[in-house]
């Protein structure tokens, strides 16, 4: 069994436009068609002819994107954080997991207080840090009746603002689904990972929402696939969309179980609720059962995904599999040395060096490009993990 693990870098090295950053810019561009189409610049662009088109050919479609990006305080944020990063020089870098979790983690800390203030029986203030602050003021605080400039947490704190703030995550995920497989979906794409095609694969398990590997390099659909954080669709709608877009577990152990007022934000919470791709599980167990552990040999290959620690459940069960071995490609040293220490989150450090040591070690780390070849031994490049490791 050949297993492939895709994440957004493989998407990119295909020159698609999936990047978070990608996303924004489209959303911009649509807001200020929307807002001030005569100065927009018509379709002088990708996105003016395709807005231009969704406009005449279909305008629910258009209609749909005007519900999803109006009024949504979540997408603001985004749009704002992302232009001012751009204004300071730092390529608008945005991580949407991130931005969340922080934003959850400061409204926890929030309703912490919050609930040590109404047993003490004191009237509920922002009595936070600024960064705290700062984010209930923009995701949570009401104003005063009759003040203009003092503010309050509401009465109903979970059932009131936060229950706004994940529908405005749900717009924004309906959103970026529809830019996926409406505009991205339909884009012509002229690079392709040769690699891929010379190796027979026989599952792919997708970090991603679209379906660029089974277009490009097994349109007769003959692999098995798993999508683990969802498919994206052009049909449907904000409760329908199965895309996962959510943050991992922050709790400590012992908060876990009975703080539940932010859990419909994380992941292992969404994949379940929305009944992603698991079969990653079935085709271990089913080789396992058929083939016998002490038989099987099974190869898993990763590409163009960070390791991440968000999907450590998922990587770990892989990795960790009855004789498996592992293929992480890279595509630079820094890339290598991050991809190393995400690793040490995912499985540990003691059990990562020992599967990258010897001969039969069963962690290996490929470089992408023309030369790469994780079926083929490198000793100057094992030697440079090693420096790495140590």
């Amino acid at each position: 069994m050949k297993i492939l693990v895709i994440g957004n870098g493989f998407d990119l090295a295909h020159g698609l436009p999936t990047k978070y950053s990608d996303f924004l810019d489209f959303v911009s561009a649509f807001l200020k068609r929307a807002n001030d189409k005569e100065s927009w610049g018509g379709e002088d662009t990708s996105f003016g002819v395709y807005f231009s088109r969704v406009e005449k050919e279909q305008s629910k479609r258009y209609e749909e994107y005007i519900s999803l990006a109006s009024e949504n305080r979540l997408l603001d944020y985004f749009l704002n954080i992302y232009e001012e990063r751009c204004m300071n020089g730092k390529n608008g870098w945005i991580d949407f997991e991130g931005e969340i979790s922080y934003i959850i983690k400061a409204l926890d800390i929030a309703l912490k207080e919050y609930k040590e203030q109404v047993e003490e029986g004191k009237q509920v203030i922002s009595f936070f840090p600024s960064y705290v602050d700062k984010i209930t003021r923009q995701f949570l605080l009401v104003k005063e009746d009759g003040m203009e400039h003092q503010y309050k947490i509401p009465d109903s704190f979970i059932d009131g603002r936060v229950d706004d703030l994940l529908k405005d995550l749900n717009r924004i995920t309906r959103l970026l689904e529809l830019y996926l497989a409406d505009y991205v979906g339909e884009l012509r794409i002229e690079n392709q990972l040769p690699e891929f095609i010379k190796r027979s694969m026989t599952h792919v398990l997708s970090f991603n929402y679209t379906n660029t590997f089974r277009k490009l390099y097994d349109p007769e659909g003959k692999m098995q696939y798993c999508y683990i954080h969802g498919q994206a669709k052009r049909d449907g709608d904000v409760d329908g969309c199965s895309l996962v877009l959510g943050i991992d577990e922050y709790l400590p152990d012992e908060r876990r179980d009975s703080d539940n007022a932010f859990v419909r934000f994380k992941k292992f919470y969404q994949r379940i609720y929305k009944v992603t791709s698991s079969e990653y599980f079935d085709w271990i167990d089913d080789y396992e059962k058929y083939l016998g552990t002490t038989r099987m040999k099974n190869d898993l290959y990763i590409y163009g995904h960070s390791l991440d620690v968000t999907d450590k459940d998922v990587l770990q069960y892989l990795i960790l599999s009855t004789n498996m071995t592992t293929y992480i490609f890279y595509y630079s040293r820094e890339d290598l040395a991050n991809k190393i220490s995400n690793l040490v989150k995912i499985i540990g450090e003691d059990e990562l060096i020992q599967r990258t040591k010897g001969k039969m070690r069963s962690i290996q780390f490929c470089k992408t490009g023309a030369t790469a070849d994780p079926w083929s031994k490198n000793d100057s490049e094992v030697k440079e993990i090693e420096d790495l490791l140590n």
